[in-house]
């Protein structure tokens, strides 16, 4: 992009050009367009309660509403491909103490049962506080708490991601609650954030077993209740219920914590009730999910340049990750953008004048955003000639 950064201060683009761009082009999705995904129940340790989804800006915690889910305490959450999925409270739907799997639609917040994972009664468990997708394996783990007649353990869980069936794997060791599960992509080192000795704790895969990270101890919050990663910055992401022993009471942040030590900064205050989040990245899905068809042609772009590394996609993406993505409402809009763009990337890459259509008319907005300063001196020069040619006529209409 030679150096061209778009800011609240430089950025002369206004939101209708914002639009059109997005309206006639769709960007190969690199791993930087990730957008974090929340579920709260707008009150903190109250009674089974209906879940809302949000977009949270993982720089501040703030939370932008999507919508109502439609059931209650949902507590983790993880994008299996394009896929939504979350644990929830099934009480009123199967059993008492019932946990649920669900598929939650993005773009609207609502939630869809896909079956019940365990339960107190005839099974083991009826929680399962988080969830974690290891995409490489295409295994989807769960951590529950509270098993047994008398809630004497908690441990690692696999789901069937198409059923809602829960297989359980071992018990963890630890027994206190709190419970957040997440995966580190490039190592497959399950975490988790036990509240018995406020530590970090790797989750053994096959077993089970729980070991706290030496020196992790009491630098972990008790109440961190959902993890993930950050797809980029391989950051460990928490959701926290945080007591702040004042006037304000209970509140939701959201925070980070270093995996080497368990070191925890608080990044915000998020929505109330905070219970689960996932990071979304298009670049991960799997590649059977809908995001994928016609071979490797998923966005109008790249279907009309015929390959997702063009510079003038660079541009475009560039535009995506630098402007649009850097606000609630405009990584909102990117989400839609991708659910609704694939039919018109598949006409594309199947009729050539219309790639070429799509190709002549992408010209001018990647030579804008590429050389913004050049197209500006280009749009002085044409003003000034205009006015010179008006001034031109004035002075001939005088003359005469």
């Amino acid at each position: 992009m030679n150096g061209f950064h778009l800011n609240s201060g430089r950025n002369h683009l206004g939101l209708g050009f914002l639009v059109a761009v997005l309206a006639v082009t769709g960007f190969a999705s690199p791993a930087s367009a990730q957008i974090l995904y929340g579920a709260a129940t707008g009150c903190i340790d109250c009674a089974p309660t209906d879940s809302t989804l949000y977009i949270i800006d993982s720089a501040t915690g703030e939370a932008t509403e999507v919508g109502p889910i439609g059931f209650d305490n949902v507590t983790g959450m993880a994008f299996v491909g394009d896929r939504l999925l979350a644990t929830a409270n099934g009480d009123d739907v199967f059993t008492p103490r019932s946990a649920i799997l669900i598929e939650i639609d993005t773009a609207t917040g609502e939630g869809t049962l896909i079956g019940e994972v365990d339960n107190d009664d005839e099974g083991l468990c009826g929680r399962m506080p988080d969830i974690t997708y290891d995409l490489l394996a295409g295994i989807l783990f769960a951590y529950s708490d509270r098993c047994g007649d008398e809630d004497e353990f908690e441990g690692l869980w696999t789901i069937d991601p198409e059923t809602g069936e829960g297989t359980f794997v071992g018990a963890s060791g630890f027994t206190s609650g709190g419970n957040g599960l997440a995966m580190e992509a490039g190592t497959g080192t399950l975490f988790a954030t036990p509240e018995d000795d406020e530590c970090l704790v790797i989750i053994d895969r096959d077993t089970g077993e729980g070991t706290c990270i030496e020196g992790s101890e009491f630098n972990v919050p008790p109440k961190v209740n959902a993890l993930d990663f950050h797809p980029v910055t391989g950051e460990l992401y928490g959701s926290l219920k945080f007591d702040t022993f004042g006037d304000e009471g209970v509140v939701s942040r959201l925070v980070v914590i270093d995996v080497s030590d368990g070191t925890t900064i608080v990044i915000g205050d998020t929505a109330e009730g905070l219970d689960a989040i996932a990071f979304f990245t298009p670049e991960t899905a799997d590649p059977a999910s809908s995001r994928t068809f016609s071979g490797d042609v998923c966005f109008v772009a790249t279907a009309a340049y015929g390959t997702p590394m063009a510079d003038d996609i660079n541009a475009l993406r560039s535009f995506r990750d630098g402007y649009l993505l850097t606000s609630p409402l405009g990584t909102l809009f990117v989400d839609g953008y991708y659910r609704t763009s694939p039919p018109i990337a598949d006409f594309v890459a199947k009729h050539p004048t219309a790639a070429t259509m799509v190709r002549a008319a992408l010209t001018p907005v990647v030579f804008v955003l590429s050389s913004p300063w050049m197209a500006t001196a280009i749009a002085l020069l044409l003003v000034s000639a205009l006015v010179a040619r008006r001034q031109v006529r004035v002075a001939r209409v005088r003359v005469k």
